[in-house]
């Protein structure tokens, strides 16, 4: 944890290995409050990092810098004093991929894929998998908002999103899209709350 100008936040210290044709990721850390796959020049290398903020979160140079500068300190994820709700498990390069845990364990969800990352955060929300199922997750709290009852999913815009049942991903081989099924609207939850 680390606090500056009122604001706390955690870094998640990310150990990235270039191959000539890899790149391995290892990875202790924690989602408190938002969790977001970003690509920075962090000392002239290209790296992807995840990282995440409890409370409001600091402009990114100014986390880059604290980074930098070594100031990040151990996590203490599954620590009974931890302060995080979840925490964060897996790596990008595994079949299950990321998922968020709880401080037993135990997981919660699975984050959902999109474009070969992570579903960006759409409105406060953000897509998340239990399953072979569809739901949504506050981006802010990282807590489940909209079950995963959902076949197909796509984010939420205007206050809105589509969701199916009963429909089936296609692929080309680059690009996913979903076919058939019972599709309906559903409104953004957040924004009932206002």
């Amino acid at each position: 944890m680390q606090s500056h100008k009122g604001i706390t936040y955690c870094l998640i210290p990310i150990f990235v290995t270039l191959g000539d044709s890899e790149c391995s990721i290892k990875m202790n850390g924690c989602l408190s409050m938002k969790a977001r796959l970003i690509k920075s020049s962090l000392m002239g290398l290209w790296g992807t990092m995840f990282m995440a903020t409890v409370a409001q979160a600091m402009p990114i140079e100014d986390q880059f810098q604290l980074m930098a500068e070594g100031k990040s300190e151990k996590i203490r994820c599954f620590e009974s004093s931890s302060p995080f709700l979840y925490c964060l498990k897996g790596s990008v390069y595994t079949k299950s991929g990321i998922r968020l845990v709880d401080k037993h364990g135990n997981e919660v969800y699975q984050f959902y894929y999109f474009d070969n990352g992570l579903d960006p955060e759409s409105e406060g929300l953000y897509r998340i998998r239990q399953g072979e199922k569809i739901g949504y997750a506050n981006a802010r709290t990282g807590e489940i908002v909209i079950n995963p009852i959902y076949d197909c999913a796509y984010p939420f815009e205007n206050g809105k999103a589509k969701v199916g049942m009963k429909c089936q991903q296609q692929t080309d081989g680059e690009h996913r899209w979903w076919v058939g099924g019972e599709w309906q609207e559903i409104v953004n939850p957040l924004n009932m709350k206002n």
